[in-house]
């Protein structure tokens, strides 16, 4: 059995203060390293020393902000008292974007050649989205197919 492997970045976004984010991240169990810390292997990098504006580079998929998730993070019971404030992690960043700005999140991963997947979310401060989705290709393909035409997945 293969594990499933993946990679996510944003783009780079203006935010009204990243020290208030940083914080905020911290407050879900999510720890923002600085860019230097790709070397020793961190999980989740937030990178602010670009013209004043940010973007995050993750070792895996988005950290969840489901509440077992962040107990886990936070290593706390989940009868205690973990954040729930927002339902996933561009939610948490939607709250924090400057008016105009728009965070693209990124992920993209595999399961060696057995399958792909990928998802890219566009969400602005008042958290309006856009979702793209890798497996949308098969409702825009059968737009192209002749009628009863089976079109196989590309995965097995």
């Amino acid at each position: 059995m293969s594990n499933y492997m993946a990679k996510a970045r944003t783009n780079y976004f203006g935010v009204k203060n990243a020290e208030a984010l940083k914080t905020e991240l911290r407050r879900y169990g999510i720890d923002p390293q600085p860019w230097s810390a790709v070397q020793t292997g961190a999980d989740f990098i937030f990178d602010d020393e670009t013209a004043g504006k940010v973007a995050f580079f993750c070792d895996g998929t988005w950290p969840s902000l489901e509440e077992d998730a962040v107990a886990d993070r936070l290593e706390a019971d989940v009868d205690e008292q973990v954040p729930q404030d927002h339902i996933d992690l561009p939610a948490l960043v939607a709250a924090h974007i400057e008016d105009g700005q728009v965070a693209i999140f990124m992920d993209i991963g595999s399961e060696k050649m057995r399958y792909l997947g990928a998802t890219a979310v566009a969400v602005n401060a008042a958290d309006d989205r856009r979702i793209v989705d890798l497996q949308d290709i098969y409702g825009l393909a059968r737009e192209l197919a002749a009628p009863g035409t089976v079109i196989g997945a590309a995965e097995n």
